[in-house]
């Protein structure tokens, strides 16, 4: 019996500004009474075992967090600044078929302006 052994290391993404904490004097713009929602992926599909499509295997993490941002912005939204971030990666394999997705959720908010 044949053992296989493989690994790999990719980057996931380049954040400009990132804290799992609550951000002191951090004041921002809601669209209406809420901040607007916006979602993002970013996905990979292979067909045995082998990828298909363009999709780059690196930063993808930064790539679903940008379609995000530009969905939102798409649906008339202006923001610049993500929070209240969620990401959650989902993999999913039928018979030759697999996909592997990251998504990221969060609400788009513009910076307010010093006075």
């Amino acid at each position: 019996m044949a053992l296989w052994l493989s690994g790999c290391t990719a980057p996931l993404g380049e954040l400009t500004v990132a804290s799992s904490q609550n951000v002191r004097n951090l004041k921002y713009e809601t669209v209406g009474d809420k901040a607007a929602l916006a979602e993002g992926a970013s996905c990979i599909h292979y067909i045995l075992g082998f990828q298909i499509g363009q999709q780059k295997q690196t930063r993808r993490f930064q790539w679903a967090m940008d379609d995000a941002i530009n969905n939102a912005r798409k649906s008339g939204v202006d923001g610049d600044l993500l929070v209240n971030v969620r990401i959650k990666q989902y993999t999913f394999s039928f018979l030759l078929f697999s996909q592997d997705c990251i998504y990221v959720t969060g609400n788009l908010v513009k910076l307010e302006t010093p006075k």
